[in-house]
């Protein structure tokens, strides 16, 4: 859950201070996620020990010294919105 743009527990969700935690996502993109949530939970006291995902599609360690674990690495095109050409000429896309 968010509150004011921070990811916080739900009541009956918490950790006990000094659990080692393993991150679980299904798509890691750029990581800005599962890194949130690690401030979440090292925030509550615990500490995150791994990532794990069923797609990685990062093109790049973003989890320093952390491992990170996944079914699948796919190659991809991310880019930033003051780094993509379509959107620095403000040409919107559209699927089909």
């Amino acid at each position: 859950n968010t509150l004011n743009n921070k990811l916080y527990f739900k009541r009956g969700q918490e950790l006990q201070r000094g659990q080692r935690v393993v991150v679980v996502e299904d798509v890691i993109n750029t990581g800005t996620s599962a890194l949130d949530i690690t401030k979440a939970i090292e925030y509550n006291g615990s500490k995150v020990v791994a990532y794990a995902s069923l797609v990685d599609r990062t093109n790049k360690c973003v989890f320093g010294d952390i491992p990170h674990f996944s079914l699948l690495k796919v190659k991809s095109n991310i880019w930033h919105k003051h780094g993509c050409e379509y959107c620095n000429a403000q040409l919107h896309l559209r699927s089909v």
